[in-house]
């Protein structure tokens, strides 16, 4: 046994299990479970960090280095989204346009949004949302739905699933635009006057713009001086001193470094000793999420009649199951209700609860819809063991296996003063492993759409 596993005499100093042989065997293995390990019922899908938030903030964070306006989130794009993802598994298609005449603008129009403009780009296969919005960034035609001045809404779905053989997961971003407006934010206007010579006598906030509503609670105040001077600001909230910064450039930022509260906020900038020049901005922070309070599903028949109440009666709220989409219709308490048919719902109902800036709260109601509670519990055991028969877990059971064969080879002949005469074998198997974990962490790319 000990041949397969350690260097010695009897195997002439080459485990069996790290042979030229054993080594093809190794790497066809590994191909087959990353190229086709779908046919052999073997989960593709791996952990990423992939998130409707994410999404959204980083598409936002590309908008602002081009001097755009971020764009809101909003529940019915991503309703839309989400339908529009669930419809590709259900037919099994990737394309905006699905075989049966589907279009993206038949999901926008289901969710309740009525646009003047409205967008999509797809993404599938990839690990993190850097890699869905750069690989967006880097094809033109993504890249101008992101930077468009035509859209003040967006919203995202990030689904898993199989598609056309593969376990992937699918990404669905929805722009839109319920106005004529396609203006983007202004620049900030840096033409101040001058009427005395080597200093700055007057200071403006462009940013964030007087009496707004933000959620984004990390938002940096920006604006302008009418000389690039050196100068001193000094940033106060109801006259308590928050900060305060150098700089000579006629445009100014400032990072608070740290989140700013929810609810209102009065800030005041003021040049360093020039008694005049000030300037003060009125914003309110409202990043919260609308909270459901209750929830209830009634079945009537073959249908099911739906309530519940949420915190903010402003929301907006839309029921998704598969790729059916219904908004529910919410009263000033926050009460809700809706009509489902039965043969509509399929395995999973997810409510999309939205207020008026965007902050989305997704809840997963599927259970509510469900009589056999050993039904639902069996089917998590289920889905908790399948998840450990994926590639990631196979991958990495395989690849720390030689990597141990390995380590137990190079002390083996450390120990007998072998290692300078098997250091060229040593450093090729150790190439050929270092080769392996490169293709299976990086070989395999997403594709957009």
């Amino acid at each position: 046994m000990l041949e397969l596993f350690v260097p010695n005499i009897k195997n002439h100093y080459k485990p069996l299990l790290l042979r030229n042989s054993a080594l093809l065997v190794y790497t066809v293995f590994i191909f087959l479970v990353n190229t086709y390990g779908g046919v052999f019922g073997i989960s593709q899908v791996e952990a990423s960090s992939i998130t409707p938030n994410n999404v959204i903030s980083l598409t936002n964070k590309e908008r602002t280095k081009y001097g755009l306006s971020g764009l809101k989130s909003n529940s019915q794009l991503a309703s839309a989204a989400l339908a529009k993802a669930n419809n590709m598994l259900s037919v099994q298609y990737w394309n905006h346009f699905g075989p049966n005449g589907e279009t993206p603008w038949q999901f926008i129009k289901a969710a309740g949004y009525t646009y003047i403009y409205a967008g999509e780009n797809l993404a599938k296969g990839f690990k993190s949302s850097e890699g869905v919005v750069e690989a967006w960034m880097a094809s033109p035609t993504h890249r101008d739905n992101i930077l468009s001045g035509n859209y003040r809404d967006i919203g995202v779905a990030v689904v898993n699933g199989q598609l056309l053989g593969d376990e992937v997961t699918l990404v669905v971003q929805m722009f839109g635009n319920q106005t004529n407006s396609v203006v983007p934010s202004p620049k900030p206007n840096v033409n101040g006057s001058q009427t005395e010579s080597g200093q700055t006598l007057s200071i403006k906030i462009t940013s964030p713009e007087n009496n707004t509503i933000l959620n984004d609670a990390n938002v940096n105040l920006k604006g302008t001086v009418s000389k690039s001077t050196p100068y001193t600001v000094e940033i106060s909230e109801k006259g308590v001193p928050v900060g305060a910064f150098e700089s000579n450039d006629t445009n100014w930022e400032w990072d608070k470094q740290s989140d700013w509260s929810e609810g209102k906020h009065t800030v005041t900038v003021k040049l360093k000793n020039v008694k005049e020049a000030s300037d003060s901005v009125v914003f309110r922070i409202d990043s919260t999420s609308p909270v459901l309070e209750r929830f209830e599903a009634v079945s009537k028949g073959l249908d099911w009649k739906i309530s519940g109440k949420v915190d903010d009666s402003n929301s907006t709220i839309n029921i998704v199951s598969g790729d059916f989409n219904k908004s529910a219709v919410i009263n000033e308490s926050g009460e809700f209700t809706a009509e489902i048919p039965g043969s509509e719902l399929k395995e999973k109902v997810t409510l999309i609860v939205s207020d008026t800036m965007g902050n989305t709260n997704e809840v997963d109601v599927t259970d509510y819809f469900t009589t056999e509670n050993e039904t639902t519990a069996l089917g998590a055991i289920w889905n908790a063991v399948n998840n450990l028969y994926s590639k990631s877990t196979i991958n990495g059971v395989f690849l720390g296996f030689i990597l141990l064969l390995l380590i137990i080879e190079i002390i083996t002949y450390w120990r007998k003063g072998l290692l300078m005469k098997h250091g060229g074998n040593i450093f090729t198997l150790g190439f050929w492993w270092l080769l392996l974990l490169v293709g299976v962490v990086n070989g395999f790319n997403g594709s957009i759409n």
